[in-house]
């Protein structure tokens, strides 16, 4: 069975105006090599296309009103694309709630 590479990266960013208030944002991608994709026959099957780029974002806010308690709400989207096809998106809210000890 023969892999398929890929190469990719992500950033993040944090920002904290207050002691109780956090802001942060992230994009990831990660792109098969070119080289690779023409070992590969398209479709593969309707379960295993070839991937050609995957790439997710996302923000979100923490704030803690309490030292030990945290609530978080984070919209994420994600962009998945096969060889000669449009992009998949999806886009995901999350509310969280944690506590520190």
């Amino acid at each position: 069975m023969l892999g398929l590479n890929s190469a990719g990266g992500w950033t993040q960013l944090k920002f904290r105006p207050l002691r109780r208030l956090q802001f942060n944002a992230a994009f990831g991608e990660g792109n098969s090599f070119a080289s690779d994709l023409r070992y590969f026959e398209y479709p593969q099957s309707d379960y295993n296309p070839a991937l050609e780029n995957n790439q997710s974002g996302l923000v979100n806010v923490i704030f803690y009103p309490r030292s030990n308690l945290l609530l978080s709400l984070e919209y994420r989207r994600i962009w998945t694309s096969e060889i000669d096809q449009a992009p998949y998106r999806a886009g995901q809210i999350n509310l969280g709630a944690g506590i520190l000890f």
